[in-house]
């Protein structure tokens, strides 16, 4: 599963598109293209040009220790969607106590530093997923059109 999905349409016309941060992540950077390193640019050039971090998909600057690609993904994710005007990142994990746990709160902390809402939803139902997934999703949705009005000055 990709962990950020821009829709170019979306972006292109304000509208705010939900980013899900999942634990397992393939990312591949001889899949980056040109328009996604300009894109990289205008998100993390000024943090590079001042020595910050050293690349664009570095997570030094939030996490220094790093073990674990997935964990180490998901942080860069949750940066990502952090700094991109039109996405709200959503944090999702099974467990509170598993691999996830000891990067929840720094996940929180990159998205309130952004001024974003935090969407972070533990313990999804494995055995009837659905209803627990309609009913966060709603709920995102109803939070996405409050946020929504906030930037409009509503």
């Amino acid at each position: 599963m990709p962990a950020v999905v821009v829709d170019h349409q979306s972006t292109a016309f304000g509208q705010h598109l939900a980013a899900v941060l999942p634990r397992q992540v393939e990312v591949e950077q001889d899949e980056v293209g040109l328009h996604v390193a300009d894109l990289l640019e205008r998100l993390f050039g000024a943090e590079v040009a001042e020595g910050t971090i050293s690349s664009a998909l570095s997570i030094s600057d939030v996490w220094k220790v790093s073990s674990s690609a997935g964990t180490n993904h998901k942080l860069w994710a949750a940066k990502f969607a952090a700094r991109h005007p039109n996405l709200i990142p959503v944090e999702l994990s099974n467990f509170k106590c598993g691999h996830d746990a000891f990067i929840s709160r720094v996940v929180e902390q990159i998205t309130e530093c952004a001024g974003k809402p935090h969407f972070c939803f533990r313990d999804i139902d494995e055995n009837k997923p659905t209803a627990a997934l309609r009913i966060r999703i709603e709920t995102i949705g109803y939070f996405l059109k409050q946020y929504r009005k906030q930037l409009a000055g509503n």
